[in-house]
């Protein structure tokens, strides 16, 4: 049992001068410092802190709700007034912030039960050479349920946290003024046929206001666009700031297909993977990188490739050439590996989602996404060029 207590005069005397000076949260407060750090800053609320605190004392949560029922009383007082945007306290939020990053170097950190890991860091591609027939294609990696519909149940339950962000991003974005946004993000998918791509951009990029998206697909390239660089037709399609993008298949086709069939000299397709690194790293300056490579196996392909065949509804989306292209896997695959190598940068990395389970595939990438939203710290706009208080006084003297 925790103990009860209640505070004197000189333990809130105490709590004030802990919770308004740097040498103070070092010191009596332990657990809670993280915490009140965050609520003098504004970045989140006293509910909220008192969750993390929570979420950081473990079995001690009880008697750390104590010292924070006393030390929030200097903070309530002391605190300047903020604007920022609360701070949503969630795992996935809360481990990839800035705030956790600097504060928890000052408390004792969660354990790996407590706090597991994220879904981008486990699909990160690692630096080094890349062998896709070792990494396992009907794998769920991060995945604690039971399956597909604890799957499509965790997805609806991080859809709202999702759509949050990218309507931020949105918002940030269509900001005018000297405080509009810059800042985008591009979603990259490339896979074999029938990886799921056109699926992905349905139940993931489906969950986000279809106004701050913008997709497209590379085919083959027209007689135009073979005319210019390899590149000319990917930059006019980049999205611009507060957009997400979603690139179904992109420049890596330029470094995949080609080397298959031998469409260019080795010679010419083989600097390219410097070109696109260099192309990558510019980009990423004013928007987020993500680059999803869609794992299946070749017998999954065969039965996603019989189910178009045994459904006229599908019918529409088989083409014979698929197993022509069919027949090129191990090239494919060799192909892929190279790439996965040679463009796999801190500016860009490269995430492999195993999609044999179409659910897992949609859960991971929605986790993907939400995990790198957040990173980008995005906030809601504040008001700029009128004032709140004049605007409101307008709408209430207008009756």
């Amino acid at each position: 049992m925790a103990p009860s207590f209640e505070p004197t005069t000189a333990v809130v005397t105490a709590a004030r001068a802990a919770a308004t000076t740097r040498a103070g949260l070092r010191s009596a407060l332990g657990l809670v410092s993280a915490g009140l750090v965050l609520v003098s800053a504004g970045l989140v609320g006293e509910c909220g802190a008192v969750m993390i605190s929570r979420y950081v004392g473990g079995p001690d949560a009880s008697y750390v709700n104590h010292w924070w029922a006393i030390a929030l009383i200097g903070v309530r007082k002391r605190r300047a007034p903020c604007h920022a945007p609360p701070l949503p306290v969630t795992r996935e939020a809360w481990e990839s912030s800035p705030v956790a990053k600097s504060t928890m170097t000052r408390t004792a950190k969660p354990s790996s039960a407590q706090i597991p890991p994220r879904v981008s860091d486990l699909l990160r591609v690692p630096p080094g050479p890349v062998d896709l027939a070792a990494i396992a294609t009907g794998d769920t990696p991060g995945f604690t349920g039971s399956g597909k519909a604890d799957g499509k149940a965790a997805i609806r339950r991080l859809a709202p946290r999702l759509a949050d962000l990218q309507e931020q991003l949105y918002a940030e974005g269509h900001t005018e003024g000297p405080t509009a946004g810059r800042r985008s993000l591009l979603l990259v998918l490339q896979g074999m046929d029938t990886a799921g791509k056109g699926g992905t951009v349905e139940h993931v990029l489906g969950l986000m206001n279809p106004m701050g998206v913008q997709y497209h697909a590379f085919k083959k390239p027209t007689v135009e666009e073979r005319e210019h660089h390899f590149l000319w037709r990917v930059k006019r399609r980049l999205p611009p700031p507060g957009i997400v993008g979603v690139f179904d298949r992109s420049h890596y086709e330029d470094v995949v297909v080609v080397r298959v069939h031998e469409l260019v000299p080795a010679d010419q397709w083989s600097c390219r993977y410097d070109v696109i690194n260099s192309f990558e790293e510019k980009l990423a300056s004013s928007s987020t990188i993500v680059k999803c490579f869609l794992h299946i196996s070749k017998e999954q392909q065969r039965k996603r490739l019989l189910a178009r065949l045994d459904d006229p509804a599908k019918h529409w989306k088989y083409d014979p050439a698929d197993l022509t292209e069919r027949a090129y896997w191990d090239d494919y695959q060799q192909a892929y590996s190279v790439a996965l190598r040679e463009c796999n940068t801190e500016a860009a990395p490269w995430y492999v989602v195993p999609a044999d389970h179409k659910w897992y595939r949609n859960w991971a990438i929605t986790n993907i996404l939400a995990e790198r939203l957040a990173e980008m710290a995005l906030a809601w706009p504040t008001p700029g060029g009128w004032s709140l208080e004049e605007q409101r006084a307008q709408l209430a003297a207008d009756q």
